[in-house]
């Protein structure tokens, strides 16, 4: 147990202290990896010089270091490293459609991030021997009646995902789009499924001037 002022645990939260609890919390949390922070950055200035990172945004750093999500050409490679289960088929109109927009729809950004959706990371192994299991397409079997209305789910330690059988390659892009960015919780099977409320700082702002 931390407390965040010395002897917090003897004082009790009320609506009344909410804000001194919000403020002291938030301050809390902006420190409390300092230490492992302090010595990543001690670790990564050994290898390059501090000045020279201060050039780079995070989101800069991050691709020299790691990349940029997958090519067009990296689709293929996940094409032959999939099966396909629950009644689908490499054939099957929709499978079809969720390969073009893999390939022609999405930008590299975007395929990490449907990468990310369904397996939990952002880059695919260079090669099929590399592969610990293949990418699983299976069947959504709620989505039977209207599947043009409902959202993919995603299995990431199985690397797999219920597709349901769209029948409308905008509706689609713009279900599994809306998946990839808002469905970010894991649960303990490893089942990408419902995002989490995320609340932002002016949001936070309001409640605590309320």
């Amino acid at each position: 147990d931390c407390e965040l002022v010395p002897g917090g645990k003897r004082e009790q939260l009320k609506w009344e202290n909410r804000k001194k609890f919000l403020r002291y919390l938030r301050k809390f949390r902006y420190s409390e990896f300092e230490v492992q922070i302090s010595n990543i950055r001690q670790g990564l200035f050994a290898v390059v010089p501090g000045q020279y990172l201060s050039l780079f945004t995070w989101q800069e750093l991050s691709v020299q270091v790691a990349g940029r999500g997958m090519s067009a050409k990296d689709v293929d490679l996940l094409q032959k490293m999939t099966r396909y289960s629950g009644g689908h088929s490499k054939n099957d109109p929709h499978i079809q459609m969720m390969w073009k927009m893999l390939r022609t729809r999405f930008n590299d950004e975007q395929r990490g991030m449907f990468l990310n959706f369904v397996w939990g990371r952002s880059r695919l192994p260079l090669a099929e021997s590399e592969f610990e299991q293949k990418f699983v397409i299976q069947s959504h079997d709620e989505s039977t009646g209207d599947p043009d209305n409902w959202l993919p789910i995603a299995h990431t330690c199985s690397f797999g995902i219920e597709l349901p059988k769209y029948t409308n390659y905008d509706a689609m892009c713009e279900k599994i789009i809306k998946a990839m960015n808002y469905c970010h919780s894991i649960d303990a099977d490893g089942t990408m499924r419902t995002g989490t409320a995320v609340v932002d700082d002016e949001e936070e702002e309001a409640l605590i001037e309320e």
